[in-house]
């Protein structure tokens, strides 16, 4: 017996709503295939697989070529350039690291007119017009171009003589929509490029985020935890002055715990964190700041004896002997916070599981050995372990104890960060 199969009429695309598409597409944000092929479907599928696709774009700037090759092929495919809006440019982790040209910065802001947050990594930003010289004689002329960002962040940015000169042409091309500034340190000689930024952009910041994980030692001599090699790095140093920031109102720091490090190392790097938040808020603009956020970030697992730890820094003496680093920095905080007679709150946010979304370029090139950090191996035990309520509960209890003025005035209010 056989059967007759009669051909049917040719399948008709599918008119499906664009809120359907745009849940489907926002599940494959990660599977950059599948949107090809959801591309492919209909003209309808093709503006929201496009937006998923280039939405967040890194361009890798290994070397001086680099950055034209990327700029090059958006010019040739204009039609995808407005859907990018995050753009990120990373150096590789070569010493000394390759240089960013300002007159390059102001073609990738001239390309990309929809681009609403920029983040640079792991570049020198100069100049190729005399980019040894003292003054701003050596610097083009470059129209300012008409992007509006929301969002400027800068990540282990090497200093030469142009930077900061730089810095100032970036000023003028920004200020006019009034961005959000985030400054991540990823190693101790970040501080001297971003005191050279802060006194550029001054009284133009009015929200700044300042991570000052690498205040201590480098990112990667973090994840391996403190050893005595790096006694040299305990001395007094400087930190980012904010003074220059006459109009800042919005303050957010970050506290970052690592639960698979010994207790020795989370006791010193919390010091050294604390020590970077305390300069942060002694230096602010007195007058204006009015809202100063704490995020307490976690690599790996959040662990019952980090809160030992940071009770340690608010309960001398220490029973690990660090006395000479001990100055009961949770009391000195608050008395800075209560200094400013703007303040209106202090926000803790807790919970934060973001540090490898916060470094993942510079993370993408350390050995594999940090894994296990980051996975929540190392030293900590699954009991000492603690789920994220128990993570907010015990953090608020702290909290409170730390912070008693604030407490009492109602400026104290907690928040959990978003997964």
């Amino acid at each position: 017996m056989s059967l007759a199969i009669t051909p049917s009429a040719p399948l008709q695309p599918v008119d499906v709503p664009g809120e359907i598409i745009q849940s489907i597409v926002d599940c494959l944000v990660d599977d950059p295939r599948t949107l090809d092929i959801c591309s492919l479907i209909s003209h309808s599928w093709l503006p929201f697989s496009r937006y998923c696709l280039f939405r967040d774009t890194i361009c890798h700037i290994k070397h001086s070529s680099s950055l034209d090759d990327f700029i090059s092929f958006f010019q040739t495919s204009s039609n995808i350039v407005p859907y990018v809006r995050s753009l990120r440019l990373a150096g590789g982790p070569c010493e000394p690291p390759v240089t960013l040209a300002i007159e390059d910065l102001h073609r990738v802001l001239q390309t990309f007119f929809q681009l609403k947050r920029l983040a640079i990594e792991r570049l020198t930003l100069s100049s190729r017009a005399h980019p040894g010289c003292d003054d701003d004689s050596g610097l083009p002329a470059l129209t300012i171009p008409t992007v509006a960002l929301a969002e400027l962040r800068l990540c282990r940015i090497s200093y030469d003589h142009a930077t900061a000169r730089a810095f100032g042409m970036l000023k003028t091309w920004v200020a006019c929509s009034n961005p959000s500034y985030c400054l991540s340190m990823a190693a101790p000689c970040d501080v001297k490029t971003f005191q050279a930024f802060v006194d550029s952009f001054g009284p133009r910041i009015t929200s700044l985020s300042l991570n000052a994980l690498g205040y201590l030692v480098p990112l990667k001599l973090w994840l391996r935890g403190y050893s005595e090699d790096d006694a040299d790095s305990l001395g007094e140093r400087e930190f980012v002055s904010l003074a220059p920031c006459t109009t800042l109102t919005e303050l957010v720091l970050y506290i970052t715990s690592a639960g698979g490090l010994d207790d020795d190392s989370q006791f010193i790097f919390y010091w050294a964190a604390l020590q970077a938040i305390v300069a942060s808020v002694a230096s602010a603009p007195r007058d204006t700041l009015r809202r100063v956020m704490l995020r307490f970030q976690r690599c790996g697992p959040h662990t019952a004896r980090a809160m030992r730890v940071h009770a340690a820094l608010r309960d001398p003496p220490d029973p690990r002997g660090w006395v000479n680093l001990n100055p009961e920095l949770w009391k000195v905080l608050e008395d800075a916070l209560l200094a400013l007679p703007a303040l209106e709150a202090l926000v803790c946010v807790l919970c934060d599981g973001g540090f490898v979304r916060e470094w993942k370029t510079l993370l993408s090139d350390l050995n594999m050995e940090m894994g296990a950090l980051l996975e929540g191996a190392g030293s900590c035990s699954p009991q000492d372990s603690q789920v994220p309520l128990d993570e907010y509960r015990d953090y608020v209890a702290f909290l409170e104890t730390a912070f008693p003025r604030l407490q009492k005035k109602g400026l104290l209010h907690f928040q959990q960060a978003e997964s």
